[in-house]
């Protein structure tokens, strides 16, 4: 469901899709950037033609229309990742290798284990909680907050809500 949902929002306005998949920045601009060279074209073409030159009218529309395929190619390229059992096993094996590295202490490089496992899929869950709980223990307690409220956005079946409102509690105030 939320793949098709995310196909045909980035039909209507690309980018808009990926914001649905978790690709936040990358969709907002690219949305951003088609709106308004969109809006510059249509506005060109129809609102204005005499004043505007039909170079840059052209030149606004084209940059519309490379804006949409850029964005259906993108979201084609994540929609192909989204589901990849490879990298999901993948994941698996970089947040053991982390949970290892933490035990020996390696807290620097269990953090770049984590980095690249949510690299690969941003949205694991148990990725985004166990890089919490390291933040956490590392006394880093802004990027931890942002952490935990992440993990909150993404545990959509409520499995860590009472965890992640324990993490938050006790992590002191701004």
């Amino acid at each position: 469901m939320r793949t098709w949902l995310a196909i045909l929002c980035n039909i209507a306005v690309p980018g808009s899709g990926l914001i649905l998949l978790q690709k936040e920045w990358l969709g907002v601009t690219l949305s951003l950037l088609f709106g308004l060279a969109a809006t510059a074209g249509l506005w060109a073409v129809f609102i204005t033609p005499a004043s505007v030159p039909g170079w840059l009218a052209g030149a606004s529309l084209t940059a519309a229309a490379v804006c949409w395929m850029g964005g259906q190619y993108v979201l084609r390229s994540r929609l192909r990742t989204f589901g990849d059992p490879a990298i999901a096993r993948e994941v698996r094996a970089l947040r053991e290798q982390a949970t290892q590295r933490a035990a020996w202490g390696d807290y620097e490089e269990a953090g770049n284990l984590l980095s690249v496992a949510l690299a690969l899929d941003d949205e694991d869950l148990e990725t985004n909680v166990q890089l919490a709980e390291l933040l956490t223990l590392l006394g880093r307690f802004e990027p931890a907050r942002r952490a935990w409220l992440r993990v909150g956005r993404l545990d959509r079946r409520g499995a860590y809500r009472r965890h992640v409102a324990e993490a938050l509690d006790q992590l002191p105030a701004r």
